[in-house]
């Protein structure tokens, strides 16, 4: 059977707009980026609402790739979330130059909100 247009729409957008990546995962209410291991649950998070400067966020970075369960596909993983909710280059370091983000959470709630949207959770 063919699928009508929204709903490839919203396929397409959930292709897009991941909320997982790797053992990571976005709790959009509580502004984290969250470890989670199958087999112990949550075991780290990263406070997106600190993310106001290139600075804080590779601060974040590397304080998660000292813990001895951050292996290179972790930190990937976490580079790849990042990415996707706050696009560094665009905010924190355009061209070279510092910047600064005034309210983080307000990126986490865009990101969000575009899943939102499309009724994706």
């Amino acid at each position: 059977m063919m699928s009508s247009v929204s709903e490839l729409i919203a396929e397409r957008a959930r292709a897009i707009i991941p909320t997982q990546w790797g053992m990571w995962k976005l709790d959009g209410e509580a502004y984290e980026l969250v470890a989670i291991d199958p087999e112990l649950g949550q075991i780290y998070a990263v406070d997106l609402e600190e993310f106001t400067d290139s600075a804080r966020v590779l601060n974040a970075i590397f304080q998660v790739r000292a813990k001895t369960w951050a292996n290179a596909t972790v930190v990937f993983d976490l580079l790849q979330a990042i990415q996707h909710i706050f696009t560094p280059q665009a905010t924190l370091c355009s061209f070279g130059d510092s910047a600064e983000i005034e309210d983080p959470c307000a990126l986490v709630d865009f990101y969000v909100g575009a899943q939102d949207s499309e009724g994706i959770n």
